[in-house]
């Protein structure tokens, strides 16, 4: 099987809306209008808000054993260019308020393409506006229509995302996440 031959055709490029046709809605509160779409890696930096997210994200998100995260913007290139990630940004009218990149990899022991969540954060003060739970919900979509068995969502001890996890009754914690730090 060649490198690319999981991927539908049409996915080297990244689509300019999302949701597609699945019946997936922009939620809507008394305070945002959110609407999730697909976007390159160059796109969320333009937005002007994506550094400050990723700061946030690495406060909030960080793994002390890893160190800070310093997003490799070549490598997140490569990675959407060759199918094997997708990137959304969940958007309140044009402002840029969460992003998740969903990872795309054959397990060699099962044979079977899975999709994994590489990061997900939504901005503090949009917790509340449904922009979490439409990125979580796009994250599946995109995993359904690449064709992947199933969406690996990791998640921080105790924070908002794992509770959301926790209550939503069709994610199942199938596995912990240990590390351990080497240098």
């Amino acid at each position: 099987m060649g490198k690319d031959a999981w991927i539908p055709h049409g996915m080297r490029t990244n689509e300019s809306i999302y949701p597609r046709q699945t019946g997936l809605r922009p939620i809507r509160d008394d305070k945002a209008m959110i609407s999730v779409r697909r976007c390159s890696i160059d796109c969320l930096y333009v937005t002007g808000r994506f550094e400050s997210l990723l700061l946030a994200y690495a406060e909030e998100c960080g793994n002390d054993a890893i160190g800070t995260p310093q997003p490799q913007v070549d490598m997140y290139r490569e990675l959407v260019e060759s199918g094997r990630l997708v990137v959304l940004g969940a958007f309140n009218d044009d402002l840029l308020v969460g992003f998740v990149s969903i990872a795309f990899s054959v397990l060699p022991h099962y044979g079977k393409l899975v999709a994994a969540t590489e990061s997900m954060f939504v901005d503090k003060a949009y917790r509340s506006s449904g922009a979490g739970i439409n990125l979580l919900r796009a994250a599946e979509d995109e995993a359904k229509y690449i064709g992947a068995v199933a969406l690996i969502v990791s998640a921080n001890v105790g924070s908002q995302l794992a509770a959301l996890l926790e209550a939503k009754k069709s994610y199942v914690e199938t596995n912990r996440i240990f590390t351990k730090c080497l240098q």
